[in-house]
């Protein structure tokens, strides 16, 4: 007779309740041995198929929680990811040829030249101390000074002008293009000279 081997099911069940054998059994391979052995190598069967399914299950629920892992790593970078709080701001951000274009706009922005002499300048609320231009009390002495032939130039409003003039030290010279006139009493003065458009004193 031929040999044969013992042929397992694609889907074996485990199965546990496999008859035991009895005294009483004859030493039958066909009805007794056979059906045993063929049991013992299901369950084997059943058993490795599923082994190997759980190792190819861990195997994938290892891959997959790795997959999870790089996927919820890559969704929490912040750095690679636009918000879209961010994607709005850029989207109002202005273009590269309006920012050239404001940079370059020397009426709108300050030069530091400017900016330091304008910070140089005096405040607002700066003053001087002067006589204003429709009156006043000078409390103190007057120094006038100017340079020329006429020394200092006094104007009344018209096109001619009045001048004081020192040539020397101490002695003072009244100029006048249309003459000089004086009214009220006159003292400590000594004329040295009368001519028609001119008058000198000598004070001591």
């Amino acid at each position: 007779m031929a040999e044969q081997s013992y042929e397992l099911s694609k889907d074996p069940v485990y199965n546990e309740a496999i008859r035991k054998l009895q005294n009483t059994d004859f030493a039958d391979a066909f009805t007794v041995f056979n059906p045993l052995i063929q049991a013992i190598l299901e369950n084997i069967h059943a058993v490795k198929l599923l082994t190997e399914q759980k190792a190819g299950s861990d195997a994938m629920d290892g891959a997959l929680a790795q997959q999870s892992k790089a996927l919820d790593t890559h969704a929490k970078n912040t750095t690679l990811h636009v918000t879209a709080a961010e994607r709005s701001k850029w989207n109002g951000k202005a273009e590269a040829s309006a920012l050239n274009t404001h940079a370059q706009n020397t009426t709108l922005h300050v030069t530091a030249a400017e900016r330091s002499a304008w910070n140089a300048k005096a405040a607002g609320n700066h003053t001087h101390s002067y006589l204003p231009l429709s009156g006043g009390t000078l409390t103190g002495n007057l120094r006038l000074k100017n340079s020329g032939n006429y020394g200092l130039k006094l104007n009344f409003g018209d096109s001619d002008y009045v001048y004081f003039y020192e040539p020397t030290d101490d002695f003072l010279e009244i100029k006048g293009s249309r003459g000089i006139a004086l009214n009220g009493t006159v003292t400590n003065t000594v004329p040295t000279s009368l001519k028609t458009n001119e008058v000198k004193f000598v004070y001591s």
